[in-house]
């Protein structure tokens, strides 16, 4: 079972997985439709930085986040990605980008989740009417 589409979406390992209102699709596949493709490493071949629509580096975020490298992930502006799931989809070595890319975003979101919003610099709180 695929949640969210055949492209974009996440292998679930039962079948309780509960189906909410952001749930897209559900493809059920049979035995003999699952393809077990060998992941190899990255040839450079840069297809997936031509069609990535936001033009990031993929190959890079993911190499990057696999080895756990974040703070570089971040720098690299890894936060843009839409997860369209084009890059992994033309991956002649088979390397799961956009699990890679998820899981980065997901590891700096808790990184920095108790960190309050900079407030903005022409920001004035209270009435400015003039009266005291």
């Amino acid at each position: 079972m695929i949640a969210n589409g055949a492209i974009t979406g996440v292998a679930q390992y039962t079948d309780e997985v509960p189906v909410t209102k952001v749930t897209t699709a559900i493809t059920v596949q049979g035995p003999d439709e699952i393809h077990y493709d060998e992941t190899i490493a990255c040839i450079h071949c840069a297809r997936c930085v031509d069609v990535c629509p936001v033009e990031l580096v993929p190959s890079r975020l993911a190499a990057l986040s696999d080895q756990g490298r974040f703070d570089e992930c971040r720098q690299m502006n890894i936060v843009n990605c839409i997860e369209c799931g084009k890059c992994a989809a033309v991956c002649p070595s088979k390397i799961h980008i956009l699990q890679l890319i998820r899981y980065s975003k997901e590891s700096i979101n808790r990184a920095y989740e108790d960190i309050a919003p900079k407030e903005s610099s022409n920001l004035k709180l209270g009435c400015s009417c003039g009266s005291d």
